[in-house]
């Protein structure tokens, strides 16, 4: 089980990537091939600031997405919704 579903239904963060890759599959959104911060080409991901808004997308690598998530948890003192479902499972 992804931990993005929680209790049998999608989450907003869910939800919101189902929307962008569903564009993409149809060619609605053109995947970059590059990170907008580091410029790098491996794993390419979306990243949202709010799931509210799910076709402002910002495309980091895997590395920078996961430093990006951890700056927003210094900032915030919040813990990821991922991964505490994880955790507690």
């Amino acid at each position: 089980m992804r931990c993005c579903i929680l209790y049998g239904e999608m989450s907003y963060g869910g939800q919101a990537h189902q929307l962008i890759y569903a564009a993409i599959k149809k060619g609605r959104i053109i995947k970059p091939t590059s990170c907008e911060w580091c410029g790098s080409d491996k794993r390419i991901q979306a990243h949202h600031e709010d799931y509210n808004q799910p076709f402002e997308i910002d495309w980091l690598c895997e590395k920078c997405h996961r430093a990006r998530h951890e700056v927003w948890r210094a900032l915030t003192g919040h813990v990821s919704i991922y991964r505490y479902q994880c955790e507690n499972e």
